[in-house]
């Protein structure tokens, strides 16, 4: 495995112009230009100039610097083009990768991508979460190794996607109210270790909200709301284009809101939290008490597809529920979106509807106005290397 060290960005530009180190301005216009492309589309050196307002003369020697860096490529542009067309930029999918790893409560996922973001099946492995952390870190660490060695190309980094709360300045897991063997661990600095490239921690619904405003309905958008009410209830909260964190990195934990004082126990500790009556696991438990037998979410889906199973009470309850989450991120936040990840809208075409008829009862008028309640898109994986491009770009320099 090629493996650049925690400055893998900056040093990749230094051998390719081993006589400049790039200061700050540079570095910053640098970003802007990676950014510029990454929220457009491939474009080519004159709309950078219109998008980005830096000159054209700056913008052709930065681009220069970071082709041969291998950070964008050149494309040429759609047959058809009047004239001689300019040749168009994108990020890069061949030269450098990274992996992007997201571990769940019963399944951990993995994928080699380019700065692109492309995910091709080939390149994605699956396996069970084991039980154990020692174990979790071994696995973790074969499965890249094997992903990244197949790669003919430098791997920049890893991208490690967890739910609970992090301490994001030092990179340890606090507690995972659904997964408690992270809880006091560091991964991304034990995993760093074995595999001497940079990993970095990420939030699950921090990814999710990055990978629907790089990938998703929520591209361009600035100041959104993803609530990811699957496995538990988490809110990722982005105002200005800059990830809300908190004095550290704990904001937006919204699915441990006491919503019944005398409820069911949540796994944080607390009773009556909004995520134990309004995500798809907890509709799940629901509908296996009902039945007397254990289903997940996706054996539901299939069941009510299936016309053996009935499930308007559970879902109409935890659809009640989630719509007092919206409406609250709506009411605080006045975000122009709230995009939210969830199976349960599978369960019957006018799911999605009913949630977005029962926030409208409760958000304030003015604030819903003009927010746009949007199913999110895309799956948990692609939004760890939507996250993991975007700390990539970060390390950069400053967002101007």
């Amino acid at each position: 495995m090629k493996r650049p060290d925690a400055t893998a960005v900056q040093k990749i530009w230094q051998a390719a112009s081993p006589s400049v180190v790039p200061n700050l301005l540079r570095r910053m216009n640098e970003r802007r230009l990676i950014e510029a492309v990454q929220a457009k589309g491939p474009l080519s050196r004159a709309a950078l100039v219109r998008h980005t307002g830096i000159s054209p003369p700056t913008v052709s020697k930065l681009v220069q610097s970071l082709i041969q860096a291998r950070l964008l490529e050149e494309v040429e542009p759609q047959s058809g083009s009047a004239g001689r067309p300019a040749k168009l930029l994108r990020l890069a999918g061949k030269g450098v990768c990274i992996v992007a790893a997201v571990v769940d409560l019963k399944q951990c996922s993995l994928a080699a991508a380019g700065l692109d973001g492309t995910l091709r099946e080939d390149r994605v492995v699956r396996f069970p979460t084991p039980d154990d952390y020692a174990q979790l870190l071994q696995t973790l660490v074969d499965h890249v190794r094997q992903l990244a060695s197949a790669e003919n190309a430098a791997t920049l980094a890893l991208g490690l996607c967890i739910p609970g709360l992090i301490d994001r300045r030092r990179q340890r897991v606090l507690l995972s109210a659904n997964l408690h063997l992270l809880d006091g661990q560091r991964p991304a600095a034990d995993l760093q270790r074995r595999l001497n490239i940079p990993v970095v921690l990420l939030h699950e619904t921090d990814a999710l909200c990055l990978g629907q405003r790089a990938f998703g309905p929520a591209r361009g958008l600035d100041d959104l709301v993803l609530i990811d009410a699957a496995g538990g209830l988490g809110m990722a909260v982005m105002i200005g284009g800059q990830l809300l964190a908190g004095y550290r990195g704990l904001a937006g934990e919204i699915g441990h809101l006491t919503v019944e004082p005398h409820g069911r126990p949540c796994g944080c500790g607390n009773v009556g939290c909004l995520e134990t009556v309004a995500s798809d696991a907890t509709l799940a438990e629901r509908v296996s008490q009902r039945i007397g037998q254990t289903v997940n979410i996706d054996q539901v889906v299939e069941m009510v597809r299936r016309g053996t199973l009935q499930v308007d009470a559970e879902l109409n309850q935890t659809l009640d529920y989630l719509a007092i989450g919206v409406a609250g991120a709506v009411n605080i936040f006045n975000p122009a979106a709230v995009l939210i990840h969830g199976r349960m809208f599978d369960l019957c075409d006018d799911a999605f509807d009913r949630l977005r008829a029962s926030v409208a009862r409760r958000a304030l008028t003015p604030s819903l106005a003009e927010c746009r309640i949007l199913r999110a898109s895309g799956g948990k994986l692609q939004s760890a290397v939507a996250a993991t491009i975007s700390h990539l770009t970060s390390v950069l320099g400053p967002k101007v």
